[in-house]
């Protein structure tokens, strides 16, 4: 049976400001190929960033290029399935003005 499951959280608060660069999150159990997304934030800085999701150095289908400047949902559609022990990587980019105090991307999805 299939359980919900929030694998990684970014987030920017307490003052800290988006910056490019790359985090990697390592996954404690399976994740489906079905249904996963990524919540994001924008938080009260109004600024902009790119995150680009990959697997294995691959981009998942849904999550590149995702701009966060407003809040919304991005669903990753193909190459999604990320084993326990697995590394995803967050690739933030283009960073422009501040994304702070509540920005944040939570990436969910179902766990088998």
């Amino acid at each position: 049976m299939s359980a919900p499951y929030t694998f990684g959280t970014i987030s920017w608060g307490g003052g800290a400001v988006a910056q490019n660069g790359t985090i990697t999150i390592t996954l404690n159990q399976d994740v489906a190929a079905h249904a996963l997304n990524a919540v994001f934030t924008n938080g009260s800085g109004g600024g902009s960033i790119v995150a680009d999701v990959q697997i294995g150095g691959t981009s998942i289908t849904g999550w590149t290029a995702i701009t966060i400047d407003t809040s919304g949902t991005a669903t990753a559609t193909a190459l999604n399935a990320i084993t326990a022990g697995g590394t995803m990587t967050c690739i933030l980019s283009a960073a422009s003005g501040t994304i702070s105090d509540g920005g944040a991307i939570t990436f969910s999805g179902t766990s088998d």
